[in-house]
């Protein structure tokens, strides 16, 4: 609670999807950008520069 973002703290910190998932989470590609800025969350879990680089320079790029 000492971070600049204590005023948006949720009990979950990190976004994950496991919408139609049963194992593991969803792999977040470019095509869900729009998912990722809707959500109020500090943190997504999970990318995969194997699987998909671009969404993981976009949001580099952003920072």
């Amino acid at each position: 609670m000492n971070s600049r973002f204590k005023d948006k703290y949720y009990d979950k910190l990190t976004y994950v999807n496991w919408k139609g998932q049963i194992n593991h989470p969803k792999t977040f590609i470019i095509e869900d950008c729009d998912e990722l800025e809707k959500v109020n969350y500090l943190m997504a879990r999970k990318f995969d520069e194997d699987f998909d680089d671009k969404i993981i320079n976009k949001l580099y790029d952003e920072l």
